[in-house]
């Protein structure tokens, strides 16, 4: 499926979405999200239906719904500073039904600037403003008090645009006409695609593979004098369906340490899928544009 960056025409546009998961197999998971400024949830999507952004999905009763990008809407409308009077809040992490996160600016409490403190939020599970929390825009407790969330987005590198990407996808080499790695890689940096575009800091979307074998068996895709059920890869083809996290579950990172400052590499790694939480971005996979 090729991802869009606008809507195929007469298709309504799905946001602040998220996907959910079906135990049967046999049947697809479903999505929620906003339709025209209301709540709408899909009937189960049609079997091997790949829920990304910037894809159309279509459920058991063909009815057709464009996922929208949502972290690049919410990038594109961002503060670049909190308003005056607005306290900012960064390093956030929930925890129970509290937001907890460092205070900067506090014209409430007055609380000294780097305090943890922590704010009590009306969300509920899955609704749209816990999907819309994002840094560079503003949150209101339960007090009715306003917080801007840090902007470190903007410090990252931006989304290339889907045609973009597809684009250098399609650029791709065959396996067999003998380009190097550092070929293409030469080639891309004369398209503009160079390291410095896309930061120290590489996510790359994880997709779970089953123990269910290849039924076809039509031909051998294994090399001349090799038996495909030799090879992991060929023997086992079928996968979760993308967007589906309760599957995949993270990611894992590519990082270039030159890029890198020592004194970033000599903390404690947050994790594996994100060991450097300034460089690496924190926001949902994309299958379609990825190489």
């Amino acid at each position: 499926v090729m991802p869009l960056d606008e809507p195929p025409e007469g298709i309504p546009i799905m946001s602040s979405w998220k996907y959910h998961g079906n135990t049967n197999p046999d049947m697809g998971g479903v999505v929620d999200g906003m339709v025209n400024g209301k709540y709408w949830r899909t009937m189960p999507l049609k079997p091997k239906t790949d829920v990304d952004y910037g894809n159309v999905i279509v459920d058991v009763f063909d009815q057709k719904h464009f996922l929208r990008d949502d972290v690049a809407h919410l990038e594109s409308t961002s503060l670049t500073e909190a308003p005056p009077g607005v306290p900012t809040a960064t390093n956030p992490f929930l925890a129970g039904g509290g937001l907890y996160f460092q205070i900067y600016n506090d014209t409430y409490d007055n609380n000294t600037d780097g305090a943890f403190v922590s704010i009590i939020m009306d969300w509920k599970f899955g609704d749209e403003k816990r999907r819309n929390f994002y840094g560079g825009h503003l949150i209101t407790d339960t007090k009715g008090r306003k917080y801007f969330m840090e902007n470190e987005h903007k410090f990252w590198p931006p989304h290339y645009l889907n045609k973009y990407s597809m684009a250098a996808r399609a650029r791709l080499p065959s396996l067999d006409d003998g380009t190097t790695v550092l070929d293409v890689l030469k080639a891309e940096a004369k398209e503009g695609y160079t390291k410095g575009a896309l930061g120290p800091c590489i996510s790359i979307p994880r997709l779970l593979y089953g123990s269910r074998e290849d039924e076809t068996k039509n031909s051998n895709s294994a090399p001349e004098g090799f038996d495909e059920n030799d090879f992991v890869t060929l023997r086992y083809r079928y996968h979760a369906p993308k967007g589906e996290f309760e599957a995949s579950k993270f990611g894992k990172t590519i990082i270039d340490v030159s890029r890198v400052p020592i004194k970033a590499l000599q903390t404690k790694a947050l994790n594996i899928h994100r060991p450097l939480m300034y460089y690496c971005r924190q926001d949902p996979t994309r299958y379609s544009v990825s190489l």
